[in-house]
């Protein structure tokens, strides 16, 4: 599995983790998947670190300080214009956590809230264009909402971000996926599984998913589900980093099988 960064408008495009340690959280992160990190060195950015895939960002971790918060990691979509997206958002019901904001010269963001209770994030781009490898071992490989109201959330989706829900058959039912213009599918919907709040999850594709969950167990992680194999898929864990923030990763089949 290998492409090219992700940075068309409407896709996600980004994703970081916000936690009460960062020295732990980054510990955990480049001993399981091998990033290394990076720190912003601009005082007015707070120590926000991104994290390194062979020197392309994967994602970004910061200090949720006096944020009330779980410790969690909030997936970014890129899009073309911030505030005209926020203004979409509330004309679709949803709910504007985090008002729109410049980021120095790297783009402007906000955080917001569908309609079923799920915070995502808007990414504008500037200097910054987001993640810069995408469906690449230790990289992110998809992005999944978990949320019983399906039927709300692809109508959010698509109104906001014109995205088209398709759905396939799975063992115990359908699953449904995100995708735009007809192109590849990049997220999908799943049920809460004893989760307390909707949310979204995100999935970090890896060569070994046992061998990945053992080692994350060993850095005091903890397993949520797993592993286990998805039919034409691939075999999948979901777990909580060892400050209790939830992430999965995925040992995708090879194209074909």
């Amino acid at each position: 599995m290998s492409e090219t960064a992700v940075t068309a408008a409407n896709h996600p495009a980004w994703m970081d983790l916000g936690t009460r340690d960062m020295e732990a959280s980054k510990r955990f992160y480049s001993e399981l998947f091998g990033w290394t990190t990076f720190q912003e060195p601009d005082p007015d950015l707070g120590g926000y670190t991104v994290y390194q895939l062979d020197g392309k960002a994967v994602g970004g971790v910061m200090d949720l300080g006096d944020n009330p918060a779980p410790n969690s990691w909030l997936p970014y979509i890129g899009v073309s214009d911030v505030r005209a997206t926020v203004e979409a958002v509330k004309a679709a019901g949803g709910e504007v956590l985090v008002e729109p904001r410049d980021v120095k010269t790297a783009g402007s963001m906000a955080v917001v809230k569908d309609t079923v209770g799920a915070p995502i994030g808007l990414w504008q781009a500037g200097d910054n264009p987001g993640w810069g490898v995408y469906r690449e071992t230790r990289a992110v490989c998809w992005n999944e909402l978990h949320t019983d109201e399906t039927e709300a959330a692809k109508r959010f989706y698509s109104e906001v971000f014109g995205w088209e829900a398709t759905t396939q058959p799975m063992p115990g039912g359908e699953y449904t996926m995100f995708g735009r213009d007809g192109g590849e599918n990049f997220a999908g919907l799943a049920g809460l599984m004893g989760s307390p709040a909707p949310h979204w999850l995100t999935y970090i594709a890896v060569d070994d998913c046992d061998a990945t969950v053992a080692k994350a167990k060993e850095l005091g992680g903890t397993v949520l589900a797993g592993p286990e194999d998805i039919p034409g898929v691939g075999r999948f864990a979901m777990l909580h980093d060892s400050q209790k923030a939830a992430f999965a990763v995925l040992k995708p089949l090879p194209p074909g099988q």
